[in-house]
């Protein structure tokens, strides 16, 4: 959900001071916990040293309530180069098919300085590798660097909580559902959708790509493998062995209790609608992130348009933006959180497959 936000809020541009080795760093299943603190804090006290200073027990909290960034973890700097999305992915539950399949192989670019990168096209040739005789030339192939160009895009997650709900005994378990389920549903819908990319937003996986029919066969079990064997068999060509299935949550379930010993992972998901399978090779996807920390802002003192399809810039004009609240004037309080990333396959076909109305 994005808000357009006008007014005066905790949000801070501090430089992000470094862990030091020694200091404790929290594993990804409390990262969230440790955001929900920080925002706890900051709704219960409001100012920034003092809310710090009551977090004591959770350097890590602490350290987002002061800089308004989340720090660096060490469970992940060493894979992603992209800080950002290293962040989104130690915030994702388990209902989320985005952070499995960003640790399946895909190409992980940094933005850097740049507006934009360059991701090279995936090709798989062995034209360039031959025996060759004592003295006799080896084959050297013409180097050629094209591909999709990803632009810095912003993804935003805004949510707005009563000083009550946010502040009370219950607070942190209503702070932290709010945050991991909407990137959980959020970030699956986005990349598994049909919808073509423009200046705003990248494509989803399946734009372009038409479904597969299901299988006929009257037996589920024997319509389940023939889908699977489909799918697989369409996508096998760019990704070789490096396969992953992503399914609604009712196909996830039937595939784990029909086919256990399947070697292909699996990943369930609410992006795909009941009935929907989708196969890929992850190593034919790019995704491209902000090197800088995801940024985090609390605020009490904002004007918003309450909208999560289509929000408007709020305006004086004639015609104004509808439904509007002031969060000083309700006492509600606006959790924010933004960082930069992108993603796009760097094949024109052949690494995605999927279908849907199965019969399984």
């Amino acid at each position: 959900m994005t808000f357009e936000v006008v007014g005066r809020g905790y949000a801070s541009d501090m430089s992000l001071k470094p862990f030091l080795p020694s200091e404790r760093q929290p594993a990804s299943s409390q990262r969230i916990a440790s955001v929900a603190k920080a925002v706890h804090a900051m709704a219960t006290i409001g100012e920034r040293s003092a809310a710090a200073a009551s977090l004591r027990d959770d350097a890590f909290a602490a350290e987002i309530v002061k800089t308004a960034t989340l720090p660096a973890s060490t469970t992940t700097a060493s894979t992603f180069a992209a800080k950002a999305v290293a962040d989104l992915l130690d915030m994702l539950g388990p209902a989320s098919a985005f952070r499995p399949i960003m640790g399946s192989g895909v190409m992980m670019l940094g933005y850097d300085r740049y507006a934009s990168v360059l991701a090279p096209t995936y090709s798989r040739s062995a034209t360039n590798v031959k025996f060759v005789g004592e003295g006799a030339p080896h084959p050297v192939g013409k180097l050629s660097i094209k591909g999709p160009t990803l632009t810095k895009q912003k993804l935003m997650l805004s949510c707005a909580l009563t000083r009550e709900l946010a502040t009370g005994s219950n607070g942190l378990v209503y702070i932290n559902t709010a945050l991991q389920e909407n990137l959980d549903a959020g970030l699956d819908e986005i990349l598994l959708d049909a919808t073509e990319g423009d200046t705003t937003r990248p494509s989803g996986l399946r734009f372009g790509v038409n479904a597969l029919t299901a299988s006929d066969n009257a037996d589920p079990h024997s319509a389940m493998v023939a889908d699977l064997a489909a799918l697989g068999g369409a996508v096998c060509d760019v990704g070789g062995a490096n396969l992953v299935f992503v399914a609604a949550v009712p196909q996830w379930l039937a595939i784990q209790l029909w086919c256990p010993q399947l070697r292909v992972p699996v990943f369930p998901s609410g992006g795909l609608s009941a009935g929907q399978v989708l196969c890929l090779a992850p190593r034919a996807l790019a995704v491209v992130g902000g090197n800088e920390p995801i940024k985090l802002d609390v605020s009490d003192q904002a004007t918003v348009h309450l909208e999560d399809t289509s929000p408007q810039p709020l305006t004086t004009a004639a015609t104004a933006t509808y439904p509007t609240m002031s969060t000083f004037q309700q006492d509600t309080l606006l959790v924010r959180l933004r960082c930069a990333m992108s993603w796009a396959l760097r094949v024109d076909s052949g690494a995605v497959a999927w279908t849907q109305n199965v019969g399984w």
